[in-house]
């Protein structure tokens, strides 16, 4: 059987597909509104801030603009998984 060619990256800009929660449900990603144009804003690791693609600004990300992280015990969720 042919194995299947690998799947590219997304190209820059890209949006991405939402990622499932705890529960297993797909939630949508937090979005970031450019405070200059209202574009969607994305987050450059180089730069440490919020990238707007169209218009170029940047802006610091606000503390807690994204909600608390939660820690989770990944020896017992291992220990609790169904047979």
């Amino acid at each position: 059987m042919e194995t299947p060619p690998p799947i590219p990256p997304p190209l820059p800009g890209a949006t991405l597909p939402p990622l499932p929660n705890a529960s297993g449900e797909l939630t949508a990603r937090p979005r970031f509104d450019c405070p200059s144009c209202g574009g969607a804003a994305e987050w450059s690791p180089a730069k440490q801030a919020l990238v707007c693609p169209f218009c170029g600004a940047v802006s610091p990300m606000q503390p807690g603009a994204v909600g608390e992280v939660r820690e989770y015990d990944l020896a017992a969720a291992l220990q609790n998984i169904p047979e």
